[in-house]
């Protein structure tokens, strides 16, 4: 099993990681912070694998931030339901590997999210994920444009960085041999772990996060205050129940 900071890690991020804006790394900043979006799990996640090695690096804490807004075209009771229950799990697992994780509900097509506002003001460097769907670059683009430091973008979508596939794949028969000879190297375990510093509870309440309590929310109360389709169909969720309003 590979170490974080080993060169096989670090060959791997290398394919990997895209700078995302022109700003300078910031080294007075108090925080790198790690914006997650699309790649919302702790384990087998590159960026965060980057995001601890340059908290390391720096001697600064680290902070995962989760946000989900009301603004994605296919927003509804269902689909806010089925995240707000993955964030609970990613966590369960953040807390029992020591990471610093919050996660933030906007309940309100026109809020601001003033919490990643101060906590990309405090930080030295900014991560966040890599992915061609989903709003993921436009949100991604809207940040670099604003933040006043480096931000990096890391692509852990699929097993095989896609930089590893320079050209255009069009046809099955022809990507199908070079993910194969990609396939075991890119399998390679590592053995993860949190960053050296523990954040600061200090520092942490100065960030003034307004961060959903995913240990008792009442999923279905708060999705019903956010600011989307009320109309798609309920299904059913954990435990039995049904979340959402059915009509």
């Amino acid at each position: 099993m590979h170490p974080l900071g080993s060169p096989y890690v670090r060959d791997q991020l290398a394919q990997r990681c895209a700078r995302v804006n022109e700003m300078r790394l910031v080294p007075e900043g108090e925080l790198v912070l790690y914006l997650m979006q699309s790649t919302q799990r702790i384990h087998e996640n590159w960026a965060l694998r980057y995001a601890t090695l340059e908290a390391d690096r720096l001697n600064r804490p680290l902070l995962i931030l989760h946000e989900l807004d009301c603004e994605g075209e296919h927003a509804s009771d269902r689909t806010h339901t089925f995240a707000i229950q993955g964030a609970q799990d990613v966590a369960r697992a953040a807390d029992a590997a020591g990471y610093t994780f919050r996660f933030i509900l906007r309940r309100r097509k026109i809020e601001r999210s003033r919490a990643l506002e101060r906590a990309v003001g405090r930080a030295c460097v900014v991560v966040t994920d890599s992915c061609p769907t989903g709003g993921v670059a436009e949100r991604t683009a809207r940040l670099a444009a604003s933040a006043p430091c480096r931000v990096v973008a890391v692509d852990s979508v699929g097993v095989i960085p896609a930089a590893m596939i320079p050209r255009e794949e069009y046809a099955a028969r022809t990507i199908r041999p070079k993910l194969a000879k990609l396939r075991d190297i890119s399998l390679e375990p590592v053995a993860d772990r949190p960053p050296r510093r523990d954040f600061p509870l200090a520092l942490l309440a100065a960030l003034e996060i307004d961060a959903l309590d995913l240990s008792r929310v009442d999923v279905a109360a708060e999705v019903a205050r956010c600011e989307i389709d009320h109309d798609v169909p309920a299904v059913p969720v954990r435990g039995g129940t049904r979340a959402g309003r059915a009509r």
